[in-house]
């Protein structure tokens, strides 16, 4: 059993160890840059070119209202959304990430020491307080916020 023990042991450090070298492609930053501004270049020509087929597809649609030119109209639509989003990931990916995070509550009041303090229940949707009794439990069902 130990004999198999170490086997496993060396042939994982053996796999870790040609993780650790393998070479994994490095690019430049300059490289990566001109990728990106051609990734931009072509989603923005492709949603142009997606507006002017709405554009013409619309004005059909108003002459002529049938089904498919409809259906047309809306997967052209779909096409601006997804397009959109792909160039705001673009951007949001170039973008460095910042996370700021503000509290609006005030802190928690510490309790006084009466035994007849009820609790504070966490609130994480701001739901408005039900005015039951406190021996309610938690799993009864409670108002939404206005």
């Amino acid at each position: 059993m130990t004999a198999f023990r170490k086997v496993i042991f060396f042939l994982i450090g053996c796999s870790a160890n040609a993780i650790a070298q393998s070479s994994y492609p490095v690019i430049d930053k300059e490289v990566q840059q001109a990728r990106d501004q051609e990734r931009h270049l072509i989603l923005n020509t492709e949603l142009l070119a997606e507006y002017q087929e709405m554009t013409k597809t619309v004005n059909a649609l108003a002459a002529n209202p049938a089904k498919e030119l409809a259906a047309k109209a809306h997967r052209h639509n779909e096409n601006i959304k997804a397009l959109q989003r792909e160039l705001h990931n673009a951007k949001a990916a170039q973008a460095p990430m910042r996370v700021v995070v503000k509290s609006g509550r005030p802190p928690a009041q510490p309790p006084t020491g009466s035994a007849t303090t009820v609790a504070a229940y966490w609130n994480p949707y701001n739901r408005a307080i039900d005015a039951r009794s406190p021996t309610d439990s938690s799993t009864t069902p409670r108002r939404d916020a206005p």
